[in-house]
C-alpha cells in the first residue's frame, strides 16, 4: 500500500477501516507469485507517405510482473524461467526486461531464463508489445505462459498465468489533409478552394467548411483523395476553418471524428502564399520555397525563407489574388532592386527573375475592369541565413559592420545606419549609449509629435556577400525628446 485514502492506516487483522483501502479480509500474499496485466487492445493509424494509403493496425501490450514475498531469512529463488505462449494473430515488435534474464524465442514460445538468483523481497517483470493489421473485430486474444523456480533449499514450483482480451471493431480514422495548410490563401477564378489528403483506400471523404458540409470524394485506392468546393471566404468574409470526415461506403457506414481544423484566412497582402512559391539553382541542386512565417503559418507579411548560399538568379511565381490580372499588379523589390516585368504571365500567376535578395518586399495593387488603379499593399519578407541566428543585446549589433535597420509606424523603412564597432568587453551602458547616438544619427529620436509611434529595431548583419541573419525585431514605446 502506497497511498491511504484517510490517511489513517490501519495494520492488517484489526478490524475493517471503512472507507480506506485496507481490510483485515486482504490477502495475505506470501511466496513466488507472478501475474500477466494486459491493455485494452488498440487500433492505431499511420500514415507512410503520399501515395501510400494509411494503414491500421491493433496494438496489445502486456505486462508479466513477478516477485518473492519472503522474510530475509527465507531461501532464495536459486533459478527460475518464466514462458509466455504469445498469441498466434499478434507479430510480436518488442519484448522488455531488466538485467539478469536471458530471452529466447521459438515461434509462438517466448522464454526468459535467471542468470541470477532472486533474492526474498526481490521483484522484477517482463513487457511484450504486439500487432496485427489485418485481425477481425471481436476475436479473442488468449495470452498464457508460467512461471517455473527452484529455492536454495531445492523446493520448486511452477504458477500459470494467462489473460483474455476480445479485439474492438476496427475504426474509421479521419482524414489527413496535405493542403491547403493553415494560413493565408485566397479563392480561385471560380470561387473555388481545394483540398487534397489521405484517407482510408476507398473512403468517402466529407469536408465541412464554417460546420456546413461543403462537397465530397472518394479516396483512391493508395488513399488519395482531392475535394473542390465554393468557398465563402472573401476580403469582407476573411475567416474560414474546415475539417472533413471519413466513411465507409454503403447503408449504415461508419464515419470518423472530425479531422484537424485547418484555419483559412483572406491574405493580408492581395497575392495567395499558398499557391506562390520562389524556386532556383543553388550548387547544382533545385530548390522551392513557400512563403511562411515564423510560425510555420503561409503568411504575405513577415514570411521567412531559409538561406541557401548561391541562391540567386532565381524566380518567383506570385499568384494574384486580385478580380482583375491583364495589368500586372507586382512590383517586387529585393535588396533595394526593383522588379515589376514579369516575365510571365498565365491567369493569375505572374512570374518575376530576381537576382540576389535578403530583404523583400511585394507590393501589390489591384486593378479595376477599366484598369482604375486600387490602393497599393506592401508586405514583407526575409530570407535567413544557413549558418547560426544573430542576437542584438544591450541594444547593439554584435558584429562589425552590421546594420541597423529601424522602422516606425507601419512597418515602413525610415533610416538605415551602419553600428559602430563595439569595443571587447564594452559594458552594457556604454553600448545602450552607442545605440543612442545611432538613433540620433538615423533621425529618429525627435521631440514633439513628430517622433511619435511604434518604433522597430531590426540588426541584420551587412557585410559584403554574406546571407542575412533572420531579423530579430525590438518593439519600444514612443520616444520623444
Amino acid at each position: 500500500m502506497t497511498t491511504d485514502i484517510d490517511g489513517q492506516p490501519r495494520p492488517l487483522g484489526n478490524g475493517p477501516d471503512v472507507g480506506a483501502d485496507e481490510s483485515p479480509y486482504s490477502a495475505n500474499i506470501n511466496g513466488v507469485q507472478v501475474s500477466t496485466l494486459a491493455s485494452p487492445p488498440e487500433w492505431r493509424v499511420y500514415y507512410t507517405g503520399v501515395g501510400v494509403p494509411p494503414s491500421t493496425y491493433l496494438q496489445q501490450e502486456y505486462l508479466i510482473p513477478f516477485a518473492y514475498y519472503a522474510p530475509p531469512t527465507a531461501p532464495q529463488v536459486r533459478s527460475y524461467t518464466l514462458q509466455d505462449r504469445f498469441p498466434a494473430d499478434l507479430e510480436l515488435v518488442s519484448t522488455t526486461n531488466p538485467a539478469g534474464l536471458r530471452f529466447n524465442q521459438e515461434g509462438v514460445t517466448l522464454t526468459w531464463t535467471s542468470q541470477t538468483p532472486l533474492l526474498p523481497g526481490e521483484w522484477s517483470w517482463v513487457g511484450l508489445t504486439g500487432r496485427s493489421g489485418d485481425i477481425a473485430g471481436g476475436a479473442s486474444l488468449l495470452n498464457t505462459g508460467s512461471l517455473s523456480y527452484t529455492l536454495a533449499n531445492e523446493v520448486h514450483g511452477t504458477l500459470p498465468f494467462s489473460a483474455t482480451t476480445v479485439v474492438p471493431a476496427r475504426p474509421v480514422f479521419p482524414p489527413l489533409f496535405l493542403t491547403p495548410g493553415d494560413g493565408e490563401i485566397c479563392v480561385n477564378e471560380s470561387s473555388s478552394l481545394r483540398a487534397t489528403g489521405l484517407a482510408g483506400a476507398g473512403m468517402l471523404v466529407r469536408l465541412y467548411e464554417d460546420n456546413t458540409y461543403k462537397a465530397s470524394a472518394t479516396a483512391s485506392a493508395t488513399g488519395q483523395f482531392t475535394i473542390t468546393w465554393t468557398s465563402a471566404l472573401t476580403e469582407s468574409h476573411p475567416l474560414v476553418f474546415i475539417y472533413a470526415e471519413s466513411c465507409e461506403t454503403g447503408a449504415g457506414g461508419a464515419c470518423s471524428g472530425p479531422s484537424d481544423v485547418v484555419r483559412l484566412e483572406y491574405p493580408e497582402g492581395h497575392w495567395c502564399p499558398q499557391r506562390s512559391y520562389w524556386e532556383g539553382e543553388a550548387q547544382g541542386i533545385h530548390h522551392t520555397f513557400y512563403f511562411r512565417n515564423d510560425l510555420g503559418r503561409y503568411a504575405t507579411d513577415d514570411f521567412a525563407l531559409p538561406g541557401v548560399y548561391g541562391f540567386w538568379n532565381t524566380q518567383m511565381h506570385l499568384y494574384s489574388c486580385c478580380a482583375y490580372n491583364e495589368l500586372n499588379p507586382f512590383k517586387v523589390r529585393a535588396d533595394g532592386q526593383l522588379y515589376d516585368e514579369p516575365v510571365a504571365h498565365n491567369g493569375r500567376m505572374w512570374t518575376f527573375n530576381i537576382g540576389s535578395a535578403h530583404e523583400v518586399t511585394i507590393e501589390t495593387q489591384c486593378f479595376g475592369p477599366g484598369g482604375e488603379p486600387g490602393e497599393p499593399i506592401v508586405t514583407h519578407g526575409e530570407v535567413q541565413p544557413h549558418h547560426g541566428h544573430l542576437r542584438a543585446g544591450a541594444g547593439a549589433a554584435r558584429h562589425h559592420g552590421d546594420r541597423l535597420r529601424l522602422r516606425a509606424g507601419m512597418g515602413r523603412v525610415d533610416s538605415v545606419a551602419r553600428a559602430p564597432v563595439p569595443e571587447p568587453n564594452q559594458p552594457a551602458g556604454d553600448r545602450s549609449q552607442r545605440l543612442l547616438r545611432l538613433l540620433h544619427a538615423a533621425g529618429l529620436l525627435l521631440s514633439g509629435g513628430a517622433g511619435r509611434g511604434r518604433l522597430s529595431i531590426l540588426a541584420q548583419p551587412g557585410r559584403a556577400g554574406d546571407q542575412r541573419n533572420r531579423a530579430r525585431e525590438h518593439s519600444a514605446h514612443p520616444l520623444a525628446g
